[in-house]
């Protein structure tokens, strides 16, 4: 699932990224035309440890994360029927997938695993009531080309984030399009 959700895949998953910056490349890459940019930072640790039910912040207190593993998640024994009933409508979990892909290495990538009640996950967000865990930060339309210059000079690029060719096609097609 999560190599699937790195490649495009529609998944229950919604890619995160622990990287503000690469927050950043994908929220501006992927920016409807004419819309200003959202970026979300969210604290998971804060969130896990106040909405999640006792379970799962057991397996998160057993091993001193603040995120889960797949080996954790396996250790729940959980299928996805029981995570939606846990989760309802008032809890997500972050998810740190393994590091077997270089683009989920190089996008410093976590995964949200969104339960059937809670889509969509801004509205949720955006409704907390807890101080320091959700925060959204909005780029103006008109900012968006400064702001992806100057990912592109901090080398905050396709090339990077998609290592091989396809993220070489996708840098160049972005910087030398014809408007």
């Amino acid at each position: 699932m999560f190599i699937a959700q790195n490649h495009g895949i529609p998944t229950r998953c919604l890619d995160f990224s622990l990287s503000p910056l690469v927050a950043l490349h994908f929220a501006l890459t992927h920016n409807v035309n004419g819309h200003d940019a959202t970026v979300w930072a969210i604290n998971h640790g804060l969130l896990h440890q106040n909405l999640l039910p006792g379970r799962y912040k057991g397996i998160l207190k057993k091993y001193e994360a603040v995120s889960f593993t797949v080996d954790m998640l396996e250790e729940l024994n959980i299928n996805i029927e029981d995570y939606n009933q846990d989760m309802e409508n008032k809890s997500v979990i972050f998810v740190e997938p393994p590091s077997i892909d270089f683009r989920i290495v190089n996008q410093f990538s976590h995964l949200a695993i969104i339960p059937d009640l809670l889509d969509p996950l801004d509205n949720f967000l955006d409704n907390l009531s807890l101080d320091k865990v959700a925060y959204k930060f909005i780029i103006p339309y008109n900012k968006i080309e400064l702001f992806r210059k100057q990912l592109d000079y901090m080398n905050i690029t396709e090339r990077i984030l998609f290592p091989g060719l396809d993220g070489i096609a996708s840098y160049l097609k972005r910087r030398y399009r014809y408007d």
